[in-house]
């Protein structure tokens, strides 16, 4: 075996994943039943017809029904209009790669890719933390109000899945695999550029470990996931013509990044939420995440983690809006450490751990009003 191979970490299987397993199903048992009660009881008048065709019409619904078209039919930039070229290429690979209809292909490798994410994400808390961290922030992953999104057409869970294998993988010294697994993540969504921070920080850290070959290794998993990112461009500039559909596209959703969007944000709300009042989930959202990162530093998670999570939560906030604030916060992994570390206490946990069920369950129900 060459000096170049790619290295693949062994894993042997764990008691502790059957935990983290069973907390999956439970998680997405509630989901799926949620859901159920919402297609046979829910306000018809906020949805159209079409959302209630079949069975896993609502999973499949909103951004799912975009990246469905995708896997389908590939890309189509209409500009100045919504086009679907808004969203990266990954998730509709996958979905295209099962063979199946993407109404069925969205939930089912959205849960698969949730379950490999809920482990891969307590190995990589149990490397940095303890057990114990790990598994209370594993459960609070599982469980998090927003997550109903990782049943969903949506790739919130592959890209979990993806950082967290990223960094596994860069702790193990696969730093080539790193690369692989980061350079996947930027071509499901741009959020993957959050894996740069820690993986600079620990490439740093060991540079003196490593030889010239793993360093270059290293260099490229740091730059994967923004390489990847910029590909999409240079693909759009081939296949439709436009290096700039994406931001473009963006727009026609009301998304226009800009240096001034989080002051715009600020000065909108009070506009948007009188008209839309679903956004005030996104703010409490908001500033939940922003209490448990401060939880998460005192608590010792250390700084490019911290400037991991600001990615996935800031960034996003220079577009003008706050919306969906809580589907992106779910990629800030330190937030759920944050949750790990107040609940030491038993009884704490328990409270906790019930409070975020109900707000899981809640948040499904009232998607005719709020949607993700």
């Amino acid at each position: 075996m060459t000096a170049v191979a790619l290295r693949v970490p062994r894993l042997r299987i764990r008691v502790a994943w059957l935990h983290v397993a069973v907390w999956w199903a439970a998680s997405r048992a509630v989901v799926l039943l949620a859901f159920g009660v919402l297609d046979q009881l829910g306000p018809r008048g906020s949805f159209g017809p079409h959302f209630y065709r079949h069975p896993l019409a609502l999973l499949a619904s909103w951004d799912g029904v975009w990246y469905g078209r995708v896997a389908q039919h590939g890309y189509l930039f209409v500009p100045g209009r919504q086009s679907d070229v808004a969203f990266f290429p990954g998730y509709p690979l996958l979905l295209r790669a099962t063979g199946l209809p993407p109404r069925t292909a969205e939930p089912l490798v959205s849960n698969l890719a949730l379950l490999i994410a809920l482990i891969a994400f307590y190995e990589l808390s149990a490397r940095l933390f303890d057990a114990g961290i790990a598994r209370r922030a594993t459960v609070f992953a599982s469980i998090a109000p927003a997550g109903f999104v990782y049943t969903m057409g949506y790739p919130s869970s592959v890209l979990f899945a993806l950082v967290c294998l990223a960094m596994l993988a860069a702790l193990a010294d696969a730093w080539l695999l790193a690369a692989v697994f980061a350079a996947a993540g930027g071509l499901t969504r741009p959020d993957a550029l959050a894996v740069m921070p820690p993986l600079a920080a620990l490439a740093w850290s060991r540079r003196h470990e490593l030889d010239p070959a793993r360093r270059g290794f290293a260099l490229a998993a740091v730059l994967a996931a923004p390489a990847a990112v910029a590909s999409f461009a240079v693909y759009l500039r081939w296949a439709v013509g436009d290096a700039h559909a994406w931001s473009s596209s963006e727009a026609a959703w009301g998304r226009a990044f800009t240096p001034m969007g989080p002051v715009l944000a600020a000065r909108r709300l009070p506009g948007f939420v009188s008209h839309h009042p679903w956004l005030a989930r996104d703010v409490v959202a908001l500033g939940v995440y922003a209490i448990l990162l401060c939880v998460a530093r005192r608590s010792g998670v250390s700084w490019p983690w911290l400037v991991s999570a600001l990615v996935v939560i800031v960034v996003p906030l220079f577009s003008g809006t706050v919306e969906s604030e809580a589907r992106f916060g779910l990629l800030a992994l330190p937030v759920y450490w944050g949750l790990a570390a107040i609940t030491r206490n038993r009884a704490v946990e328990t409270v906790l751990r019930a409070l975020s069920v109900a707000l899981l369950v809640t948040l499904v129900i009232v998607l005719p009003y709020a949607w993700p």
